[in-house]
């Protein structure tokens, strides 16, 4: 499968049943929250490219990781905040990678696990951000 739209398609597909569930009367809306915590309603197709774009960004800030402690200053290996925020981070994106892994291999994810992106998303954009702002300039 492509990424870009492909991976969006199959985003919005695999969360479409859950979304459904949630949305029954709400006409295809979907009840989330913003990155600050503020409610939000968007629709199954926005919410999809909305994960996408977290999922993007969540890679970007763990490869700028990445190239940081393995190239930069040793003391980031050290550094407690910034190894909490990236545990944090791992942990909070784990149900966004996992539907991406998931829509990638042609799998159905559990009711559960659909429904529970509508809250985890945002946290990953936002544990992402956390590590991003911990990450030296240079890189």
């Amino acid at each position: 499968m492509r990424w870009g739209t492909g991976v969006c398609r199959g985003i919005c597909r695999t969360l479409g049943a859950a979304l459904a569930v949630a949305t029954v009367a709400s006409c295809g809306g979907v009840n989330t929250r913003t990155v600050d915590g503020q409610p939000v309603r968007m629709s199954r197709e926005e919410f999809a490219a909305y994960a996408e774009k977290t999922f993007r960004y969540h890679n970007r800030v763990l490869n700028d990781l990445i190239t940081a402690t393995s190239f930069g200053d040793e003391s980031l290996m050290e550094d407690l905040a910034l190894l909490r925020a990236e545990e944090t981070m791992a942990a909070v994106c784990q149900p966004l990678n996992d539907m991406v892994t998931a829509t990638i291999e042609e799998r159905e994810l559990s009711l559960w696990a659909k429904l529970r992106l509508l809250e985890q998303v945002p946290r990953c954009e936002a544990a992402s951000r956390e590590v991003e702002d911990q990450i030296p300039a240079v890189f």
